[in-house]
């Protein structure tokens, strides 16, 4: 089967992840010569779920093949996604939580 279609980001797959209750998830560690295959289940319904590649010597590889069942599903926990586009504005970033940290100290 060609999983190329399933393949997902890193970020997407986490995103997959943290809406499933980890005591709902059985995990499934192969490891071969050239890589380790992370398999998730779902303990409920014993579908696989998604898988993670890490190649030794690439990048990993991230797939999500079916969706958990409701009854495994929590809210997703909220993410805050910050790009940085040059110097600047990494400088500026700094500041502020040099900042928030000073002040929550006090």
């Amino acid at each position: 089967m060609d999983n190329e279609i399933y393949e997902v980001s890193r970020d997407e797959y986490a995103g997959f992840l943290g809406q499933i209750n980890q005591k709902s998830l059985d995990t499934e560690v192969q490891t071969l010569d050239d890589c380790t295959v992370i398999k998730v289940f779902s303990k409920t319904s014993g579908e696989h779920l998604c898988t993670r590649i890490i190649p030794e010597e690439s990048e990993e590889h991230y797939y999500v093949f079916n969706m958990p069942p409701d009854e495994d599903r929590v809210p997703p926990p909220r993410i805050a996604k910050i790009t940085l586009e040059d110097r600047t504005e990494v400088e500026k970033f700094l500041q502020i939580l040099s900042t928030l940290s000073k002040e929550s100290k006090k």
